[in-house]
């Protein structure tokens, strides 16, 4: 039911100015659209295996703040703070039954919830997407997953000009977490995507000491120990980007969002 990951949301207050910056290190970048229903627009950035970036601002504060999608509650809620990664969605090709086999495991849904956008050609873009209810004690926000209403290799055909960049052949390898207990939000998220992973082992990188969840395509998931890295306090949202097949190795900094690009 779980494909993979599907993309990261960055919250900011200029979804166009971010677009331009990531345009100047090297990205394809793409004007997004309007969802009038939300109160938000959003400009966005392709990688190979259906993965992307989306940066998402909020244009209409009362239309936002009265919407009932989950998404949008919490990038109010962040943009009562600062820019910077909301949270990440994870794709699949059956919502309903995902959701029915939450619910199976104790786990409170809400959804499916249909969202569309119309593309800058006029043509209609529809999705659905699956929220777990939050609960105070998790050391993490649940990511969200999301059902697109076009098959995967239609979508790969479509968009295949769209994933390729001047710099190389860039993709999204790992998204990064800060946390206290780092193995507690391992578990949290290994418990919902139907893994039973075996003992798990802490690695360093730049940012410290992380233990990983792969997920599948060669993306992983990091939990990084507060503490022992290099971000401070623990975040309830991401907090790294990795983007694998780069020019160089950086780290990039973009409106509250660190980038780790790599060779």
């Amino acid at each position: 039911m779980i494909l993979g990951f599907d993309h990261l949301v960055h919250f900011t207050n200029r979804p166009n100015k971010v677009m331009h910056k990531f345009r100047a290190l090297g990205f394809n970048t793409f004007a997004g659209g309007r969802h009038p229903n939300w109160g938000t627009h959003n400009c966005l950035s392709f990688f190979p295996g259906l993965r992307y970036i989306e940066w998402i601002g909020i244009e209409d504060y009362q239309a936002a703040k009265e919407s009932e999608n989950v998404l949008i509650q919490q990038i109010v809620k962040d943009s009562t703070f600062e820019e910077g990664f909301s949270n990440i969605a994870l794709r699949t090709n059956d919502n309903s039954s995902l959701a029915e086999w939450l619910k199976e495991q104790g786990i409170e849904v809400i959804g499916p919830v249909d969202g569309q956008r119309r593309k800058e050609d006029g043509s209609l873009l529809q999705w659905s997407m699956l929220f777990i209810k939050e609960k105070g004690d998790m050391p993490l926000r649940y990511p969200f997953f999301i059902q697109w209403g076009n098959t995967d290799e239609n979508r790969e055909r479509e968009m295949a000009d769209m994933m390729k960049h001047p710099l190389g052949t860039p993709s999204i390898s790992f998204i990064g977490f800060n946390v206290t207990d780092e193995k507690k939000a391992f578990h949290q998220y290994a418990s919902i995507l139907s893994k039973n992973p075996a003992a798990v082992q802490a690695r360093k990188d730049e940012f410290g000491s992380f233990i990983e969840l792969p997920i599948r395509e060669n993306f992983n998931l990091r939990f990084y120990k507060k503490g022992e890295s290099s971000f401070g306090d623990e975040a309830f949202s991401p907090v790294v980007c990795g983007i694998e097949g780069c020019e160089d190795a950086r780290i990039e900094k973009v409106n509250g969002g660190t980038y780790f690009l790599m060779k």
